[in-house]
């Protein structure tokens, strides 16, 4: 197998981490947003939702040992195209980052839910986006900057819905 097409192997290893991260992530936010509607997520939903949780961990372990790859194999190849210098690369590296401090903050209950699960949300995807190419035309302080300000937007929105979703008996 020729090193450049290890290359885009590996590259393809970490936009199927970045799909099944986004994918995953999204199902994950829906079904809990309807599960909290009664106020209460039962044995059953709470089952559920740790099954769309290993979903999360497969797409991130993909995308977080496919990332370090790129580097490694970048580095000893010679005449590889030096992706792993441009700025998406170091977003995906970032938001892969945040994505694992903000779980491992939610799930110890040191930041709040409504923050949290927002911005993992958007990590994801930002993620997919980047991996994608539709977002490579940025530098790296202008998709920090976005992240931010899509969380906050996001994180408003996914409050807004689960007010209206919420039932009347519960609020």
């Amino acid at each position: 197998m020729p090193l450049s097409t290890l290359i885009e192997t590996v590259f393809f290893l970490q936009l199927a981490g970045a799909m099944i991260g986004a994918a995953t992530v999204t199902y994950a936010e829906f079904f809990y947003t309807v599960a909290a509607a009664d106020g209460i997520i039962d044995h059953h939903e709470r089952k559920y939702l740790r099954h769309l949780f290993n979903g999360l961990t497969y797409g991130m372990v993909l995308v977080l040992f496919s990332g370090m790859a790129l580097i490694v194999l970048e580095y000893l190849i010679p005449d590889a195209p030096q992706d792993v210098l441009a700025a998406p690369f170091w977003m995906v590296e970032t938001l892969t980052l945040l994505v694992i401090l903000l779980a491992d903050g939610l799930s110890k209950k040191k930041i709040g839910w409504w923050f949290a699960s927002a911005a993992i949300l958007v990590g994801w995807w930002m993620i997919l986006l980047i991996d994608l190419g539709l977002l490579n035309l940025f530098g790296y302080t202008t998709l920090l900057l976005s992240y931010g300000v899509v969380t906050f937007v996001v994180a408003a929105i996914l409050g807004y819905v689960r007010i209206l979703v919420r039932s009347p008996q519960n609020s």
